[in-house]
Parts: structure tokens; sequence; C-alpha cells
């Protein structure tokens, strides 16, 4: 297999994972550590945390750990802060955070939907405002937005999901379009 590290070289970055004590979030993390960036990792699990943060210093990058709740935008304020406190500056930004449910539309309560939404739109939302001004203020940045295969197709008992799966990819090509 061809090695292809020279081609993603990531060597004095700063990227940003939401999501990233478990499953596609860890991996991204510990991937773009891999490829050479230094690393901010969040979700509200800080003990999944550490446990990437020792992943990623294994092979010899920076990692810092943040305790992040999307839901709150005092939360990604403070996530801004940080980053500029402790790095000054972010090039790269990976929305994965996500919740979803899976049942029939028909019981989906308003608390699921609340939830779904605040987590897989409002709060990717918001982290794309937020850390994103870090990035215009530095005149540059890369935004990547984690939709799914769901955005464009469905399958029963996840309708909502699905729902804002189109939502983010709609957002992030207008955001491309407008930034």
């Amino acid at each position: 297999m061809r090695d292809l590290r020279g081609q993603f070289d990531l060597t004095g970055k700063v990227a940003v994972v939401t999501g990233a004590s478990e499953g596609i979030g860890r991996d991204l993390a510990v991937g773009l550590a891999a490829a050479g960036a230094d690393m901010i990792i969040c979700s509200r699990s800080e003990g999944k945390l550490k446990e990437v943060k020792a992943e990623i210093e294994n092979i010899g990058r920076r990692a810092e750990v943040f305790v992040l709740d999307v839901c709150r935008l005092g939360d990604i304020e403070g996530l801004r802060d940080f980053i500029v406190k402790r790095f000054g500056k972010v090039e790269v930004l990976i929305n994965n955070a996500g919740y979803a449910v899976t049942k029939p539309a028909w019981d989906v309560t308003e608390n699921e939907w609340d939830h779904m939404i605040d987590v897989g739109f409002k709060g990717l939302f918001f982290c794309c405002q937020i850390i994103g001004s870090i990035m215009r203020d530095k005149g540059y940045g890369k935004i990547i937005n984690l939709s799914s295969t769901f955005s464009r197709s469905g399958v029963k008992g996840r309708s909502v999901y699905a729902a804002i799966k189109a939502g983010v990819s709609h957002l992030t090509e207008l955001l491309a379009v407008e930034w």
C-alpha cells in the first residue's frame, strides 16, 4: 500500500474535533494527529477524551482536552477562548458531535426532537460561527461538517435525523458560498 502521509501533511496546524471521545470523532482526531496536527479534542465525556489524548500523545502530537456540550453557546464561546489562549489559532474544525433517536416519527417526543436539533444542527452552526471567527480573523481555515447518506435518503425510524443531516449538508454549502 502506498504511503500518502506526505500528501496530507498537517504539521504546524491546529485542529478541533467535536464528538472526539469515540467512534468517527476519535478516529478523525487520531488521524489528524498522525498527519501532524496538534489537536483540541472535545466532547462531554472527559474520561474518554483523556484516553484519546494519551493515544495522540503516544504518536508524538500535542493534544488538549476541552469538555464541550455543543448545546450550550457559553461552552462554545469558552472553547473559542481556550483555543486563542492555548494555541492562538485554529486551521481545521470538524463538527462531528451528534445525537440520534431511532424510532418511528409518530413516537418522537418534543424533548428528543429538541435534543437532536440542538446537538446536530444548532450546535454545529454555532461552532461554525464562533470557532470560525478565529479563522476569519487569521484569514484561513477549513470547516468540515459531518453529514450522512441519510441527508439524501432515509430509512424507517430515522426521519428526524435524516432531516437534520439534509439541513447540515445544505447549511454547509451555503456557509461555503457566504464565507
